[in-house]
């Protein structure tokens, strides 16, 4: 999921040069609900796909 990757990556570095408490806070509880959404979403595709989709996971790294 390299888009969910960049978008934590770019938040993060706003945290960074920023430098606030609560944002750091937000990004905490923002990438907790990515890898909740992230671990839905692999389970939708692989219902909706099976082993298509399987097989497309382990072809690629992310």
């Amino acid at each position: 999921h390299p888009i969910y990757v960049f978008s934590m990556l770019s938040f993060f570095s706003l945290s960074i040069i920023i430098n606030n408490f609560y944002l750091y806070v937000f990004l905490f509880i923002v990438l907790i609900i990515e890898m909740l959404r992230i671990s839905a979403e692999n389970k939708l595709l692989a219902n909706n796909f099976g082993l298509e989709y399987m097989t497309y996971k382990k072809s690629v790294w992310f």
